[in-house]
């Protein structure tokens, strides 16, 4: 019992951690935009920094995208906290779900900043850094690791009922 309060107050500061981070994702998309709209305004149709309105576009993306997995990381932690316990079958559904979506991040982002560099009439760069790939690894971790949970919750229900029949 006392590895779980451990675990209990790390996450209870993670979500706090997440929160800070959600705030400032959507914080710089909206700083972004807000750039984007000063650069339309200012110069009108005639000179527009393209690229400028490309990148500030590209971090939008960025921005948002992340902002949207941390809400699915608060979730789970959320649910954690409210359960007591990381072996649930919701926890281990929704660590998946977060596995899943840290492995189509990447692409998912990569095509929409394609969309908008083909827009633009801009030369996208490469997209898939080593960080990409690292994502995708860690996203496969997270599965495993909800398998592991879900195994863990499923002796848990195994347990409690052996107990009843007792």
């Amino acid at each position: 019992m006392k590895i779980l309060n451990i675990i209990q107050k790390i996450v209870r500061i993670a979500r706090v951690l997440v929160v800070i981070a959600i705030s400032i994702f959507f914080g710089g998309a909206v700083y972004e935009l807000i750039l984007v709209g000063i650069e339309l305004l200012t110069h009108g149709s005639e000179a527009i920094d393209m690229e400028l309105v490309t990148h500030a576009l590209e971090h939008v993306v960025h921005f948002v995208a992340n902002g949207i997995l941390l809400l699915f990381v608060f979730r789970y932690l959320r649910h954690e906290l409210h359960d007591g316990t990381p072996y649930t079958t919701e926890g281990a559904k929704e660590l998946r779900e977060i596995g899943v979506h840290i492995i189509v991040h990447p692409v998912i982002t990569a095509s929409i900043i394609t969309i908008i560099y083909v827009i633009c009439d801009r030369e996208f760069p490469s997209f898939f850094t080593e960080s990409s790939y690292i994502g995708i690894l860690f996203g496969l971790v997270l599965v495993f690791v909800s398998l592991i949970l879900k195994y863990g919750a499923e002796l848990e229900k195994n347990k409690k009922n052996r107990e009843k029949e007792e």
